[in-house]
């Protein structure tokens, strides 16, 4: 299954992603977004998708059955694939889409082999300081996300209540920086390296957090 019209949404931990994937599934048009390729996620996700981790032994087997999947889910029944790929996940898809097309030059060509001519959307927040508190707290208390009534959506541990950490967010800024500055490779992308990011769309959480109905 190759798509004429796809996206995937690049990002770093606390820059809005969630908000953008919930607005953009929630339109019902445009896909269903999610972090189908993060590390941690995989086990929890082949369950979701009933793909049966006894081919985890066969890596070309267990990756064929969970791509389907994702190809699947990433679409919510609509004719546009949507995902959201965070930076520390690009090299793990990379590498799994190379075992797949082995001859293909690059990951722009990988990419196109698999997801057609995806549209890259470039997701920041503006303010770095408030990001990296966020991950934080979220770090600290285990809770990640809230619904819009309050209730918790998702919550990966039953921690501490969030304190003061100099030292940790210095660490959590110096990341988001070092993540934002990595994309930097895109321009490289550009010119011919990798040619991942040549239809991309920047986008920053600020506006679309002040006024998400125009999404």
């Amino acid at each position: 299954m190759i798509f004429s019209n796809s996206y995937i949404i690049c990002a770093t931990p606390r820059s809005g992603s969630t908000l953008l994937c919930d607005l953009l599934t929630d339109t019902q048009v445009a896909g269903c977004p999610d972090s189908f390729f993060r590390r941690e996620d995989f086990l929890e996700w082949a369950s979701y998708f009933d793909v049966s981790v006894t081919n985890w032994g066969n890596k070309q087997e267990f990756d064929q059955s969970y791509l389907t999947a994702v190809l699947q889910e990433g679409t919510g029944g609509t004719s546009i694939f949507g995902m959201r790929l965070m930076w520390e996940s690009l090299g793990e898809l990379s590498k799994r889409l190379a075992s797949f097309h082995p001859g293909l030059p690059n990951d722009n060509a990988r990419f196109q082999a698999v997801f057609g001519s995806p549209r890259y959307v470039h997701l920041t927040r503006e303010n770095k300081v408030a990001q990296a508190v966020s991950r934080l707290k979220a770090e600290q208390s285990g809770l990640w996300h809230l619904g819009a009534d309050g209730t918790e959506r998702e919550r990966l541990k039953f921690g501490q209540a969030p304190v003061y950490d100099a030292g940790s967010l210095a660490k959590i800024m110096m990341l988001v920086v070092l993540q934002k500055l990595s994309q930097g490779l895109k321009n490289k992308m550009r010119r011919g390296r990798t040619g991942l990011y040549n239809k991309k769309l920047n986008l920053s959480a600020s506006p679309m957090r002040r006024f998400p109905i125009i999404l």
